[in-house]
């Protein structure tokens, strides 16, 4: 939660210096000496994912209070949430477009400018479509390789280091390290976070395209399926392969961990992840 809690508020820094730019060019457009500013975020409040409500929003609510205590001859910001209770980070991917819309199209007051900004878990490519043609600030932490290419679009702006097919560099440098590059077993479970199903995929294509001659075995897991084995599982990937990405959440490794830690199945592993 502690790390979490520093990309939000490093996200909610780069918040702080774009306001200023865009209140200063939008005080000499309107003429207005004060501005209304409202921001969205859309989230989901299951513990399961560090991008939770419960974890980002109080950070971003101390940092809009300072801002507007700072700035307060300036602008004044109004955040709102937009959430489903018990939702999962699969529930925000699948809905966030409605929840976007609806607050897009039913505004609750009259503000100078509105913008986007939430340290979610999955790539926003259709609120980018939707906060372009609005023509809505959009600032985000998560981007994958379908929006790569157009993170320097104007009205968005991107706080994270790297995208997620970025990342799969670290995996194909860690294995050619150690020469682990004839065979390898990788797990996606599609019941933890999306950004693991995302990121899975993309190491695993980046893999396919690196090494030519390495046999990877990709199997699909639902962990919270009553046929879900974690003996099995750990079976499948000893009898294929001594290397084993996990792309699952932390929940499901720890599973994985406490009830095999002694295991000889596991003791074979080298986990990547």
């Amino acid at each position: 939660m502690k790390t979490h809690s520093v990309a939000t508020a490093q996200l909610c820094i780069s918040l702080m210096f774009t306001l200023q730019d865009l209140s200063s060019s939008l005080k000499a457009v309107t003429r207005k000496s004060f501005l209304n500013i409202e921001i969205v975020t859309l989230g989901y409040t299951s513990r399961e994912g560090i991008g939770a409500l419960p974890f980002t929003a109080p950070v971003m609510d101390i940092v809009v209070s300072q801002l507007n205590l700072l700035y307060q001859t300036s602008f004044n910001i109004s955040q709102t949430y937009r959430f489903a209770e018990n939702s999962t980070c699969q529930d925000l991917k699948e809905t966030s477009e409605v929840y976007f819309s609806e607050w897009y199209y039913r505004p609750t007051g009259s503000f100078d400018l509105r913008a986007y900004i939430a340290p979610t878990c999955y790539d926003s490519l259709g609120l980018y479509h939707l906060a372009s043609a609005w023509n809505i600030l959009m600032i985000s932490t998560v981007i994958g390789p379908e929006t790569d290419v157009i993170r320097q679009n104007k009205n968005w702006v991107y706080t994270g280091s790297t995208s997620y097919s970025d990342y799969s560099t670290i995996y194909i440098n860690f294995l050619l390290r150690y020469n682990w590059t004839s065979h390898i077993h990788l797990t996606i479970d599609l019941d933890s976070p999306s950004g693991f199903v995302i990121f899975g995929k993309a190491v695993h294509a980046a893999l396919v395209v690196r090494f030519a001659e390495m046999q990877i075995t990709l199997k699909f897991t639902e962990s919270r399926s009553e046929h879900f084995d974690i003996p099995a599982l750990l079976k499948h990937i000893s009898s294929s392969s001594r290397i084993a990405g996990l792309f699952v959440s932390a929940v499901v490794l720890r599973k994985i961990m406490v009830r095999h830690k002694t295991s000889s199945i596991f003791t074979t592993l080298r986990k990547i992840r």
